[in-house]
């Protein structure tokens, strides 16, 4: 197949046969390449004082951009023997006959075969031999190993410290042996590979669309390397919309236009290097003078001048530009190529121009996408990576190195100990490096982050003291504490800065900067635990203004939550920094909110060690969305005891919105921190970037609420009902259309072709019941089958009638609109068919459960109760087995239901507002036991109401606390209704004198006699009644003013 003859629908597929290596090519290489990479390491110095500091795998098949049928590979050593760049000039060459000598020496020992290439120069700078082996290989495999400087040292992944990048730039403009640029971009090769491998895998396949059509045209004249080709489709993909699933041929042409425009071409990228180094910007602005593209590792790899080594090692020191092209005549073949393939690929192309001549070092200008240019590197691919690898994007991208936090880590401890030691001060009481500092909550982005040195002070007696002569004690402690360090022996890894009247030190290592700010602080707390109620506020100070006295309850609060959390923190305020770039915004809110925020949402969405990172964000990304409505609190170093407190936190909760109270100072509303939520736009922001949004889904809804049930007052019950459990209309339609379809199909197709007749379909459940809450569209359906005559035969023939409705209902989807996705049963003889319904007529999938059942009522009509002798069988069989009670309570579907739907409108909104709670109950402790029905709170909810107001304009907190309050007393409940069975007929009589004599608690169900859902023993009542406990003193019991609101008088039994 033919490049060119290629239709642009089918490039995807031209990628996939022809250019893409198979796995097993792929295992062959690796294999070598790591036979040859032990050699490097553990044999070939190993009688020599030379050390192997490093082995790097290099080139296409370490950046995942090999072709097929290429079996090459680049391996760059790093030894002990070159200390500076001019070293490995000097020495490189008995280097390679050294490494050549052991290749030699041991290949009949390692089973494999080598032949080395001659190399044409005297000084040569790689090895290249190929390598056959019987043992584990089908063909041979090409090396070029490269012996190199470390320059990087041990921390890859990083930006390069500046003063490597200063010696280079140096280095190559002095006129000398190793003047060409680029001779030492070998020691790079870990930013080379990175550069590229954490890019998408599309991508990858674009870059190797490019490098094939690069090889068809070679031999047309002296071309400019690979490698700028990969640089320019990257650069492309970037400007062009960084689409992880783009149109192939789009970016097919766009790479080729920009090729035709080679003589515009500015591009570089400020990944590895950047213009805040004077010496480096000074170079770069004499780069961007001529016409070249910049690589993004050195800033002296310009691809300009020729390499006195020829063609063969482009690839591993790319020095030639796109623009330069030796001769008159091969442009215009290379641009004509790029024109007629262009021509045969009709998709318009990606908007992606040129940077224009005149463009400055210091940040270039492309069209239409601010002053960022092409900013290169893994940074902008945050909103490409998928869902299942959030969690090593955090690892390998967002934390930082190990080496470089033991390393701070030990600095800051020795800067700890001389803050301790400042001697002007009685007594410094503490040091701790929190109040706002991610430091301490150990939430530090890779590169650079922040801390705070919060020093207590003996003499700060109360907060105004604070204030007070600031500027003096912090003049003290800079003189001190720079005596004290040194005279500690810390003479590097910090510096001690003073602007803006602040003192601040910054912690650094090659790899990354923790910029702590220093802060004198009154010891609000004293000798206090970390758990006992904070001292009332400060009534003449501007709110949050002395957070800092409360530093170690701010480091308390984070240290009790799992590491996968702060993760998820991480990646949070990493997603925000780059929304900060994108819209040019500098500050929306503080870090601190947003750390606040992403806890709050895992408490109240999730709450588990190990939860789904692309949920969690989805989760946060909700919330922010809903800024506008966001109230968040703690209740966990104060509370509404102290009459002062209570005050300060009832005037934070009535403000505008949003509110995320500090939990270590009722005072601080974070999220005032920065201009207005309102202006900020951020639920743009939310979707314009972002994460996990791969792999076929988009994120997941939110999962909490944006103000939590817990912190919202009791006059406000009613509004949170309505803003966040009723359902919408257009909700609720598409519920009911989804129900009677299959209400339709169960009456009318179902059994067309069989004797079973359905006698009625009923609709059970919450959807029928009016109780449905907006998060979870699900359906019960009963259907009554002409074959289950008695209980006894549902028991034993339910079975087959499951499995008969879900063969149908396969047949059936095949002939409508319909899809259904079937939930699999753990149970031999399942009583219910579970599955999830999507069409075009509904937005959302909805979850059914269709139960088969005796029609033991019969033709019930509107009004009228079953007569005594509809209840004799069920007792007897009862009676007589050891059937659990309520087993047949789908036969009473159309009581239960008929027992709610006729309730006010205000109660059945009290229900939903009781299954919200047990719903976040249940989440927290499902894990300990098994938590009594859902069923058995709606009965209560009703009871509560029936005994205790009876009205349909009841106060929705009293009707809450009151049910919560015989939640706790569940050991003395005992409810029975008799509007569907009663005490007349005997039979009927001794059943139920029966029942409310067993162990408490009992709840019968009002359809059915046998059904205790109270179930005394049977399920953990203990633990919910622990949960009501506690919310008993929530903000929910307490009205507008902060009184606590009325109890309704109701019986714990029915008398």
């Amino acid at each position: 197949a033919l490049l060119h003859q290629t239709p642009a629908r089918d490039l995807d597929k031209f990628i996939s046969r022809f250019l893409q290596p198979n796995h097993h090519f792929l295992a062959q290489v690796n294999k070598a390449v790591n036979t040859i990479c032990s050699f490097l390491r553990e044999n070939c110095f190993r009688n020599s004082p030379i050390k192997v500091l490093k082995v790097v795998k290099g080139g296409s098949s370490a950046k995942g951009t090999a072709l097929r049928g290429r079996s090459d590979a680049d391996i760059v050593v790093f030894l002990s023997c070159f200390t500076q760049f001019t070293e490995q000039g000097n020495k490189r060459a008995e280097i390679i006959s050294e490494i050549q000598a052991q290749l030699e020496a041991c290949q009949q020992e390692q089973q494999f075969e080598v032949k080395f290439e001659i190399s044409k120069w005297e000084n040569p700078r790689v090895l290249s031999f190929s390598l056959t082996s019987q043992t584990m290989l089908d063909h041979s495999v090409d090396f070029d190993v490269l012996p190199a400087f470390d320059a990087l040292g041990e921390a890859p992944g990083c930006r390069p410290e500046k003063g490597k990048d200063r010696s280079l730039s140096h280095l190559s403009w002095r006129e000398g042996p190793y003047h060409c640029a680029g001779e030492f971009s070998t020691c790079f090769t870990e930013l080379q590979r990175d550069f590229i491998v954490s890019r998408p895998t599309k991508l990858k396949s674009l870059i190797r669309l490019v490098k094939y059509w690069y090889r068809q045209v070679q031999g047309k004249g002296s071309l400019p390397p690979q490698h700028g080709l990969e640089l320019l489709t990257v650069y492309a993909w970037e400007q062009g919309g960084q689409d992880p699933q783009f149109g192939m041929a789009e970016g097919f042409r766009t790479v080729l236009e920009l090729i035709t425009q080679y003589r515009q071409l500015r591009i570089y990228w400020t990944v590895n290097y950047s213009t805040e180094d004077e010496t480096i910007g000074d170079f770069l602005r004499q780069q961007l003078q001529k016409p070249r593209s910049r690589p993004a590792w050195s800033p002296d790899s310009g691809w300009g001048s020729p390499h006195p080594q020829g063609t063969e090692q482009r690839e591993q020191d790319p020095k030639f530009n796109l623009s330069y092209i030796r001769g008159e005549d091969s442009p215009a073949k290379a641009t004509g190529a790029a024109l007629d393939v262009a021509r045969s690929h009709t998709d318009p192309g990606w908007n992606c121009r040129p940077i224009q001549s005149g463009a400055r070092g210091a940040g270039l200008r492309a069209q239409g996408r601010g002053q960022q240019g092409a900013m290169g590197n893994w940074e902008s691919q945050v909103s490409s990576v998928p869902a299942s690898q959030l969690g090593e994007f955090v690892q390998s991208h967002l934390k930082p190195s190990e080496p470089c936090r033991k390393q701070i880590k030990g600095t800051v401890k020795t800067i700890c100990a001389a803050l301790k030691e400042i001697q002007p001060f009685p007594m410094v009481q503490s040091v701790a490096m929190v109040s706002g500092g991610s430091y301490s909550r150990e939430t530090v982005l890779r590169n650079h982050s922040d801390g705070t040195f919060v020093l207590f002070l003996d003499h700060l007696a109360k907060f105004q003291d604070q204030k007070k002569n600031q500027q003096e004690i912090l003049d003290i402690i800079e003189q001190q504490l720079k005596a004290r360090l040194l005279a500690l022996g810390l003479t590097a890894g910090y510096q001690i800065l003073r602007f803006g009247g602040h003192l601040n030190i910054e912690v650094s290592t090659r790899w990354q900067t923790v910029s702590f700010k220093v802060l004198p602080a009154f010891n609000a707390l004293g000798e206090c635990s970390w758990g006992r109620s904070l001292p009332g506020p400060v009534t003449s100070a501007f709110p949050g203004e002395f957070s800092v006295c409360f530093a170690e309850l701010r480091k308390k609060f984070f240290s009790k939550y799992p590491r996968k959390l702060k993760d998820l923190i991480l990646l949070i305020k990493y997603w925000y920094q780059q929304c900060q770039k994108k819209w040019r915004i500098s500050s929306l809110f503080s870090g601190y909110a947003l750390e606040l925020l992403t806890v709050y949402a895992w408490e109240q969405g999730c709450g588990a060690e190990d939860f789904d990172m692309a949920q969690g964000v989805g989760t946060v990304l909700g919330l922010i969305e809903q800024k506008d409505l966001l109230c968040v609190y703690w209740t966990v170093n104060y509370d509404f005891e102290d009459e002062t407190v209570r005050n300060v936190l009832l005037q934070q909760l009535r403000s505008q919105r949003p509110v995320i109270l500090d939990p270590a100072d009722p005072t601080n509303n974070v999220s005032r921190q920065g201009v207005s939520w309102a202006e900020t736009e951020l639920a743009r922001l939310g979707k314009a970037a972002p994460l996990g949004c791969q792999e076929g889904s988009a994120l997941r809804p939110p999962l909490s609420q944006p103000a939590p049930l817990f912190m919202t007052p009791g006059h406000l019950l009613d509004k949170f009902i309505k803003d966040f459990l009723q359902p919408n209309k257009d909700f609720l339609d598409q519920l009911h259309r989804a129900v009677d379809d299959i209400c339709t199909f169960l009456k009318e197709d179902c059994f067309r072709h069989s004797t079973t007749k359905v006698q009625k379909v009923i609709k059970g459940g919450s959807a029928a019941k009016g109780t449905t809450l907006k998060t979870g569209s699900d359906a019960d359906l009963v259907v009554f089958p002409s074959t289950l005559q008695s209980y006894t035969s549902q028991r034993n023939e339910r079975d087959k009638v499951v499995q008969e409705i879900r063969r149908q209902l396969e047949a059936w989807q095949q002939k409508t609109q319909f899809e259904v996705t079937f939930e699999m049963s753990k149970w031999k003889a399942p009583r219910v068919l579970s599955f999830s319904l999507k069409s075009k007529n509904v937005n959302e999938s909805v979850d059914f459960d269709v139960l088969p059942a005796f029609n033991a009522l019969g033709q019930l009509h509107s009004g009228s109760t079953p007569g005594p002798q509809v209840y004799a069988g069920l007792i007897d069989l009862y009676r007589s087995s050891d059937l659990p009670g309520g087993e047949f309570s789908t036969c009473f579907t159309e009581l239960q239901r008929n027992f709610i739907v006729s309730r006010p409108t205000k109660l059945k909104n009290l229900i939903r507002l009781m299954k919200h709670w047990y719903k976040q109950c249940e989440r927290k402790l499902k894990s300990k036991g098994s938590l009594p029905p859902k069923y058995a709170l709606e009965l209560l909810t009703v009871y509560a109401w029936e005994r205790g107001s009876g009205s349909e304009s009841f106060d929705t907190a009293e009707g809450f606390r009151t049910v919560l309050d015989l939640v706790t007393k569940y050991q003395q409940l005992c409810i029975f209704w008799n509007v569907n069975y009663n005490f007349e007929d005997e039979t009927m009589r001794m059943f139920l004198l029966a029942q409310i004599q067993k162990t408490r608690p009992v709840i019968l169900d009002p359809a059915d006699p046998t059904g205790d859902v109270g179930g005394g023993d049977r399920w953990c009542w203990h633990l919910l009644a622990k949960e009501a406990r506690q919310w008993l003193a929530s903000l929910c019991m307490r009205d507008g003013a902060g009184n606590p609101v009325q109890l309704w008088n109701v019986p714990v039994r029915v008398i």
